[in-house]
This record gives structure tokens, sequence and C-alpha cells, in this order.
């Protein structure tokens, strides 16, 4: 049986700003299911990413030791709730706005925060 799990609140919001901005939205994970699985979950929400790396297609591409690198897949901003992927975006030079899970505001800092780094690019 498909299994989903909860989105954490905003998301969708979120998304549609995205999309509003003409922005793609992409799924970084260190989760091992499948792109097919993860889009499957996704879908049930309405939503859409444009692209997904789960563990797998980062363990096979990425050739420096980070948790994640998305410079290695072509993604401008990288939006994470961990402090350690925030260390690494300043150790390996790529933008990460890292969110506190919680911050009830979470959706409309990423909103202001995006979009002057976005236009600072």
């Amino acid at each position: 049986m498909f299994q989903t799990e909860p989105l954490r609140q905003g998301v969708r919001e979120l998304v549609a700003f995205c999309r509003q901005q003409k922005w793609e939205v992409w799924i970084y994970t260190t989760s091992y299911r499948s792109s097919f699985h993860i889009r499957k979950m996704l879908w049930v929400y309405g939503l859409h990413p444009d692209g997904i790396i789960n563990q797998t297609h980062h363990t096979k591409h990425v050739r420096v030791r980070s948790t994640k690198h998305p410079p290695t897949f072509g993604i401008d901003v990288l939006i994470d709730d961990s402090r350690g992927v925030e260390l690494e975006g300043q150790r390996f030079n790529f933008s990460v706005i890292q969110i506190d899970p919680q911050d009830m505001d979470w959706v409309a800092i990423i909103q202001i925060r995006l979009t002057r780094s976005i236009s600072a690019t």
C-alpha cells in the first residue's frame, strides 16, 4: 500500500510563490526512496517538482564530501532546516537558506530571502 507523509505547513504556498516567479522547484533529499516514489507522494498534494535529487543520485554525481551539493545539479539556492547543511554551503560556496522548523513565519521569511538571493545573482 502506498503511504504519504504529511507536508510541512506552508509548503504549497511556497511552491506556488516560486512558480509565480517562474522559478524551478526541485526536491533535494537524503532519502533513498526512489524519485518515482517521491514524485508520487508529492503528486497526492498537487505538487509537481521540476526535478528530484535523492541520496542515490547525490552519491552517484557529487564529487565533494557534502551532505548536499546543489551546484552539481545547477540549483541556485537550497532551502534546508539543517544547520549542518548551512555550514556546508559556507564551506563549499553555495547558497543555503536555513529555516528553523519551529518558526511559524518560515514561508514569509523564505519568500523574502529567496527574492533577495535570486535578484542578487
